[in-house]
């Protein structure tokens, strides 16, 4: 007797080449081809494509099935990154009944160019069984990267090449960090590997306190991270939201071990309103000096926007803060890309 999955059509995932591509391949693009195949030589390579768009976001992407052209756009990424990229993004088409999971094995990093070596590409469409391709692709901007690439696109204007690669080159060493007042230590991250992990008071505490910032019922690229701060307490990082060029996370606090008592973190931001907000963009923690960094992007040429960096501390009535240190702030979006920490200083405290 067949099983159940025996029963369902496999997706009929199928490639196509460069001349199918509407537009062509563009001058910054995300493109996975089949491993054994080479978008130079063979008509059908490609499974998926997307080039970017204004201020460096993805436009939806290409995939085909079954003959028809399907559009699915990045709902999430995350992860662990892999030669200056993400590995794990996950895209969708309006309704949701195609998904499309591309998790990045191996990659290298070179200039404005992310080469990827092994990508695995999973396509999900509601009803079917998925398909699992094995691919091998790129992420960036082969021209501007200065190599001769897969498929070279058209060229672009070194106006609008320049600020591109400076975007994605390695930022430098913070100037000021190492003399900001360190917080309390804590533990290594320890990653969790499912939802269910995230304790239940957390959960209820997380949505009840954040959840006018996070969708916690949208897919994550990651179920979150657990830092153990003493005997007493553990720091959580969760996911809160991800979109084309950054992500946000929130933090709380538990009993160690977890029990029914859960809190969630303010961060102190001088721009708001309230003075504060839960959801830390772009969260960069240092557990060996107890120091948080967020940087908000107001594009994704990542040329304005806010940073700020925070200590962890004990608090009034034996509970843990994040106590702001330094808040930077560079509100022309003029298309000179500098690090964050080097932004117009705003407020210091120490």
């Amino acid at each position: 007797m067949a099983s159940a999955e025996e029963a369902l059509p496999r997706v009929a995932l199928e490639l196509f080449g460069q001349e199918d591509i509407e537009g062509g391949l563009g001058g910054c693009y995300f493109a996975i081809w089949q491993h054994n195949r080479d978008p130079e030589k063979d008509r059908f390579a490609y499974a998926f494509h997307t080039d970017f768009g204004e201020n460096v976001a993805p436009n939806p992407a290409r995939i085909e099935i079954a003959g028809t052209v399907h559009r699915v756009a990045e709902l999430v990424s995350g992860g662990p990154i892999k030669g200056g990229l993400a590995t794990q993004h996950l895209y969708a088409n309006g309704d949701r009944s195609i998904r499309v999971h591309i998790e990045v094995l191996d990659a290298g990093y070179a200039n404005a160019l992310t080469t990827l070596h092994d990508v695995s590409m999973t396509v999900i469409e509601r009803g079917k069984v998925p398909f699992v391709l094995s691919g091998k692709g790129v992420h960036g901007c082969p021209k501007a990267a200065g190599t001769a690439g897969k498929r070279q696109a058209p060229e672009v204007a070194a106006a609008d090449q320049a600020p591109l690669k400076r975007r994605i080159e390695p930022r430098p060493a913070p100037s000021g960090l190492g003399s900001m007042p360190a917080g309390l230590a804590f533990g290594p991250p320890v990653d969790l590997v499912e939802r269910g992990d995230v304790p239940a008071a957390l959960q209820r505490a997380a949505r009840e306190w954040a959840g006018s910032e996070c969708d916690f019922d949208l897919p994550a690229a990651w179920p979150g991270t657990r830092y153990s701060v003493n005997d007493f307490y553990v720091l959580w990082q969760l996911p809160c939201f991800s979109g084309a060029y950054q992500a946000s996370s929130v933090f709380g606090v538990t009993q160690n071990p977890p029990g029914d008592w859960a809190d969630i973190l303010l961060l102190p931001d001088p721009a708001t309103p309230t003075g504060s907000l839960y959801g830390a963009m772009n969260a960069k923690v240092d557990p060996r000096t107890g120091r948080l960094e967020t940087t908000a992007l107001a594009r994704g040429l990542g040329d304005c926007g806010t940073y700020a960096a925070y200590r962890l501390v004990d608090g009034p009535g034996e509970v843990l803060e994040w106590d702001l240190l330094e808040y930077r702030a560079k509100p022309e979006c003029d298309g000179q890309v500098i690090a964050p920490e080097h932004w117009p200083l705003v407020q210091r405290t120490y």
